[in-house]
């Protein structure tokens, strides 16, 4: 009896055509996503940050807690590595069921 190849069945054209546009479906897209080209996010504005964005402001609040920017003071001359140099900022801190609301500016610096 002679030897037969089992029956080999063919993928047709239309379904490999198929696989291939699913996924160059796939590909393209996470091609064309370039993340160094996305502006940085706007910071958020928060309690803390809020007197590093507004030098100018002194005091600000939240509705629930203060936050001020303290004097500088000098640095000690026989201590180079003080940091009473650096701008202070001190908050109080809020009640448990406070709501905050919009950050204002309470006191601005004199020009």
């Amino acid at each position: 009896m002679p030897i037969t190849a089992p029956h080999v069945t063919r993928c047709p054209a239309s379904a490999f055509g198929a696989a291939l546009a699913f996924g160059v479906a796939l590909v393209l897209p996470a091609l064309a996503d370039e993340p160094g080209v996305s502006p940085l996010p706007k910071p958020e504005l928060t309690l803390q940050n809020f007197g590093r964005l507004n030098p100018d402001c002194l005091e600000w609040t939240n509705g629930c807690a203060v936050c001020r920017r303290l004097e500088p003071r000098q640095a000690r001359a026989n201590h180079p590595w003080s940091r009473r140099g650096l701008v202070k900022i001190t908050c109080s801190t809020p009640g448990i069921a406070c709501q905050p609301r919009e950050l204002v500016c309470e006191a601005k610096r004199s020009r």
